[in-house]
């Protein structure tokens, strides 16, 4: 009970003030956190970050609590989500985007009232980075059942061509 206590305590005193959440009327923001040994997830000793979404960022991979990053993380994510969504939007290129985040170029980020303070190659931590929408695809992919129907289809067709 003691962590859940701290870790609201903390987004109260510090992640919504850092962020400027509780600044303008109709802000709406969801946080999950879960926590984990980092060797436990990725087996390299260190964070990944994903975004896999227009509208969504996450990093994992984190061990201890993370009180003392955990303002920073959310500083990061919401810069990596605004990149991300410029992606989807189509104002970025792949390459475009693969090149902000190796360079940590997120420009102004939003709600932040100061220079950007990245300065890492986030890009060696991104999954997907090279298909970064991937997740859509699959998605909104074609359902399985329609995809077993395309298949027997074509079996069926090559069995004929093959009798005769």
């Amino acid at each position: 009970m003691r962590s859940a206590e701290t870790g609201l305590n903390v987004l109260k005193a510090n992640v919504i003030p850092l962020l400027q959440l509780d600044d303008h009327d109709g802000v709406e923001y969801d946080i999950v956190s879960s926590r984990s040994c980092a060797r436990g997830i990725t087996a390299q000793n260190t964070f990944r970050i994903g975004a896999p979404a227009a509208n969504m960022s996450m990093i994992y991979g984190i061990g201890g609590i993370g009180m003392t990053t955990m303002g920073a993380n959310g500083l990061l994510l919401h810069a990596l989500m605004a990149v991300r969504k410029e992606l989807s939007d189509g104002n970025l290129t792949l390459s475009e985007y693969m090149h902000n985040l190796s360079t940590s170029n997120f420009g102004h980020i939003h709600h932040w009232p100061h220079d950007n303070p990245f300065k890492s190659n986030y890009l060696r931590f991104l999954d997907n980075a090279s298909d970064p929408k991937i997740v859509a695809r699959h998605a909104f992919a074609t359902p399985w059942s329609k995809q077993m129907v395309w298949a027997f289809r074509s079996m069926a067709s090559m069995f004929r061509m093959g009798a005769r």
